[in-house]
């Protein structure tokens, strides 16, 4: 028999009607950039100029703090950015990779030295980033756990067990009976705080991911085209919904280096061993043809001669595959000498 299940596709393309290199976001996929510009003696510092550059792609986002030198950058696509802070009269400030996560408000301080613009003061390593502008409790689960955990089914959304406070679905759910998914799994599901394992709900970029009839995810992307998620369990915003748990995911976005991928996964009767009870009978294994496959490809947009999105428009696109070949094993019932002459007593 032959199964031919769904394939997924995806893809993030960055339009220029938007923000230079921006991408559509919803606003709970976002982070945003909190902080105080400060002197060496503590006093604030008003109209300092900031920037905030993401590495990937080099988009900067600038603009002053206000009169008690507070600064705020929202929607901010998760990644590694670079922080500058200026003003005439001080040296210039440069933080370098600032990690910001999904759905994360993070707080960063400026403290700026007596100098001149020319100068400059560079902070190396990763910078320190407080969570002080909100009460939501999460795990992020972040592109280098997504990329190199094993995962049965590469199910993404199964990676949310590493939360705290998480265990895998009830065994006598009917979750697992009712909702595969493509490829012949269950769907992933798990239960947090206590709370049952259909009352999760699930964003993809910002918009809702739900089956209304199983509560559970309505689509499943390819997990090399997410490039992260966030698992909230308590005193998250009301956008989020009336779910006890929250899955929040984003897709991955191209940058100024082109990067990709090509995969296949595989099972195969040849590489399985043969079972117990076949081999008693005399049987042969049951073939079995299993293979999971994809692409990904992502990059800066580029027609030759004509446009040039470097520093500006980018684009991401995935693939995903599924094809199972296999067999059933039927329970036929041969009709006896009387049943054909049509005494049933």
């Amino acid at each position: 028999m032959s199964i031919r299940n769904c394939v997924a596709v995806l893809a993030a393309v960055a339009a220029p009607c938007f923000s230079p290199g921006s991408r559509a976001h919803a606003q709970s996929v976002t982070a945003t950039l909190v902080g105080t510009v400060l002197d060496s003696s503590g006093a604030v510092i008003p109209d300092a100029k900031i920037s905030v550059a993401n590495k990937g792609t080099n988009v900067t986002r600038t603009i002053l703090s206000n009169t008690h030198g507070d600064y705020i950058v929202a929607n901010l696509a998760p990644g590694v950015y670079q922080l500058t802070a200026e003003h005439e009269g001080f040296r210039r400030t440069i933080i370098n990779d600032v990690e910001l996560f999904v759905n994360q408000t993070a707080r960063v301080d400026v403290v700026l030295q007596v100098g001149t613009v020319t100068e400059a003061v560079e902070v190396t390593g990763q910078a320190p980033l407080v969570a002080s502008e909100t009460s939501s409790v999460g795990q992020v689960i972040d592109r280098n756990l997504i990329g190199d955990l094993p995962l049965k089914g590469r199910a993404v959304f199964e990676l949310a067990q590493l939360a705290p406070a998480t265990v895998p679905r009830n065994p006598r759910s009917y979750i697992a009976d009712v909702r595969p998914m493509p490829g012949g799994q269950a769907s992933p599901a798990f239960s947090a705080g206590g709370a049952r394992d259909n009352n999760n709900g699930y964003l993809v970029d910002g918009v809702e991911a739900m089956d209304p009839h199983y509560m559970t995810p309505s689509m499943f992307p390819p997990m090399d085209s997410i490039q992260e998620f966030k698992v909230q369990t308590n005193a998250y915003a009301a956008e989020f919904g009336h779910f006890s748990v929250q899955v929040n995911a984003t897709t991955r976005s191209g940058t100024n280096q082109w990067h990709g991928s090509a995969y296949d996964f595989l099972r195969n009767d040849a590489l399985d061993a043969a079972n117990f009870f076949d081999n008693f009978a005399g049987l042969r294994k049951s073939p079995l043809r299993y293979n999971l496959f994809g692409a990904t490809l992502g990059g800066p947009v580029r027609i030759p001669r004509i446009y040039n999105g470097r520093d500006r428009t980018f684009f991401f696109v995935s693939y995903e595959g599924t094809r199972i070949r296999t067999s059933r094993t039927a329970q036929l019932s041969v009709p006896t000498t009387e049943q054909r002459a049509g005494d049933f007593t």
